[in-house]
């Protein structure tokens, strides 16, 4: 049986890779997903320096303790509400979007949100067309350009997916709202207990998901003619690239399985912790 072509663009072929250096040239790089073996080996280094930082921080003589434990210490009452509230966040927007789009909240969208499902389908095969449309025209026919902007039947889907995220928003307030209520039940230095234990399973698991994404790149960046042969030497040469080379890289990363989710929650962490 023929390999489907999914998996062979993932693990066979690849996709090429050329980054910009900002300084006129270009480097020409290959990119593909990493074996089951390499994301193993990946996911113990991840493990690992996971440990590393729960041991620090979990030393109350350390250095990572004591400025993690004054800063909580600072934080007001509200503050620590906000941030305890930001620590369900993730689980209520999606739970708010299963709410609507399975009916439990908000207007009915049929069976599995089949109405709001298709309404972002015509949009991007609307968007598509009008797009295949404007490029198809001669110079002459310049006047007969369709305006994205003032299409009908855009405007259209888009109240009606516009109707679909206030929705969601509205129900995220409301849980979050009832999130609140119950936080605020506590003291505020069981408040602070809490706040202070997510700040540092917050900062493990960044280590985690930073050791391990900065693995996985590693991995998946190979040499244009040389597909078996990883273009890096070791993993922290990923992180001594110039910050425009790296952001390049990081994008590209993102558009292989699996790696867009693995990219946007190690945003989520990140900013958690700003």
């Amino acid at each position: 049986m023929a390999e489907t072509p999914h998996l062979s663009t993932l693990f066979k072929t690849g996709q090429p890779l050329t980054v910009e250096t900002g300084e006129g040239t270009e480097i020409h790089l290959w990119l593909r997903k990493p074996s089951s073996l390499q994301q193993q080996e990946a996911m113990k280094h991840a493990r690992a320096s996971r440990a590393r930082i729960l041991t620090r921080y979990l030393d109350e003589g350390s250095d990572e303790y004591q400025v993690i434990s004054v800063e909580t210490d600072r934080t007001d009452r509200e503050g620590l509400i906000e941030i305890l509230l930001m620590k369900t966040t993730t689980d209520h927007r999606r739970q708010s979007n299963a709410d609507v789009l399975y009916g439990t909240y908000g207007s009915d969208w049929g069976d599995d949100g089949q109405k709001y499902i298709d309404a972002v389908g015509a949009s991007a095969q609307r968007y598509v067309e009008i797009l295949d449309f404007n490029q198809q025209l001669s110079e002459e026919d310049s006047s007969l350009v369709i305006d994205l902007a003032s299409d009908d039947e855009l405007k259209k889907l888009e109240v009606i997916e516009q109707t679909f995220a206030g929705e969601v928003e509205a129900r995220l307030e409301e849980l979050q709202l009832n999130e609140r209520e119950n936080i605020e039940l506590d003291k505020t230095d069981v408040m602070r207990e809490k706040v202070l234990e997510y700040k540092i399973n917050t900062e493990s698991e960044l280590a985690w998901f930073e050791q391990y994404t900065l693995r996985m790149i590693h991995f998946s960046v190979r040499y244009p003619n040389e597909h078996d042969l990883i273009y890096f030497e070791k993993h922290t040469d990923v992180m001594e690239l110039p910050v425009e080379v790296r952001s390049q890289i990081f994008a590209a990363y993102e558009q292989l399985d699996g790696g867009a989710d693995e990219v946007k929650k190690l945003q989520s962490l990140q900013s958690s912790l700003d």
